[in-house]
């Protein structure tokens, strides 16, 4: 099937890498990373995303970012189109610069500053510096005041969602944070590694050519990954097993955060009737079970239950793909 649609919340952090073409070190060429973020900069100016921080490695490059409403791509190809034309005049080079479209992962929960860190101690890890204050690669130093940052890089708002204060002391206390994570390895959920694992995983088990959302990865307790499964319309998928109306009342609980007693109560909060509808969707349209079944389980009548599916929205939708992936997991 065709490449799917990036689903990228508005409002969410994204951590978006870029690789050159044979792992190339072509950020090594003389005045190629500040002609990365000048063209960086000027691409800022015509999106609503936010850079919050950046490593700019030899061979790849991280960005944190707040997604805006305009597509990614709208804002990567107005700066990787012209960045190639750049370099291949600059060192006399035919072809693509970039491996293929960025990556992108979306952060949840308290992750955005695991993951600044992470980015910022892409240098230490690589052998480069042996602190993330020592190297120019990365917006650590814009964040300690040691380098100007500019307006287009808000380090204010990176400090914020990092839960340090952006006066003296904070930065202070998010250099520290930094440091003391410098000896941790590359981590791959923060980098989305095992997409195309995942992706053959989830065809094999349900037996139709669907795609793979880019992932979630959000800390509840322990890091965990989501995936939302993609399918083109009326495409035939085969659920592998039948799960007890309970068990997926579980996986829902887990993944819409609303407690399970609640689900089964006389609620009619919005996010109990949100989760109520997911429950549904997945249970009718993913397994193909009677919607009748698991109303008992959530304390509905049959009725409830047929308005509950017929106002589900896209969204409700997406959300129930999510829990029948995890469900499977």
């Amino acid at each position: 099937m065709p490449r799917h649609q990036r689903v990228t919340p508005v409002g969410s952090v994204q951590h978006v890498i870029s690789r050159f073409v044979n792992r190339g070190y072509l950020l090594d060429c003389p005045g190629a990373r500040r002609q990365y973020t000048t063209r960086l900069r000027r691409a800022l100016e015509h999106t609503d995303w936010v850079l919050l921080a950046y490593a700019l490695m030899s061979s790849h490059i991280h960005l944190v970012m707040v997604a805006g409403r305009r597509p990614l791509e709208s804002l990567t190809k107005r700066v990787h189109v012209g960045f190639a034309g750049w370099l291949n005049r600059k060192v006399g080079r035919l072809g693509p610069v970039f491996a293929s479209r960025p990556r992108s992962i979306t952060v949840h929960g308290d992750g955005a500053a695991t993951l600044i860190a992470y980015v910022h101690n892409n240098p230490v890890r690589a052998g480069t510096a042996s602190e993330a204050a020592q190297s120019t690669w990365t917006s650590h130093r814009a964040y300690l005041g040691a380098a100007p940052s500019g307006d287009w890089l808000d380090v204010c708002a990176g400090l914020r969602m990092s839960c340090f204060s952006c006066d003296a002391s904070g930065r202070l206390a998010f250099d520290t944070f930094v440091r003391e994570r410098a000896g941790e390895p590359r981590n791959g959920l923060l980098c989305g590694d095992g997409d195309a694992r995942a992706r053959r995983t989830v065809r094999a088990a349900v037996a139709a050519p669907v795609e793979l959302s880019t992932p979630f990865v959000g800390w509840s307790g322990e890091p965990e990954v989501q995936r939302l499964v993609i399918a083109a319309p009326n495409t035939p998928i085969h659920i592998p097993c039948s799960p007890e109306p309970m068990d997926l009342l579980r996986t829902v609980s887990r993944v819409t955060g609303v407690p399970l007693e609640e689900l089964s109560s006389r609620s009619r909060r919005r996010p109990v009737s949100d989760a109520r509808r997911i429950a549904l969707f997945a249970w009718n349209r993913h397994f193909g079970k009677p919607a009748i079944e698991i109303a008992r389980s959530l304390g509905i009548s049959p009725s409830s239950a047929s308005e509950l599916l017929a106002t589900a929205t896209q969204g409700v939708a997406r959300r129930a793909a999510a829990v029948v992936q995890a469900h499977l997991r």
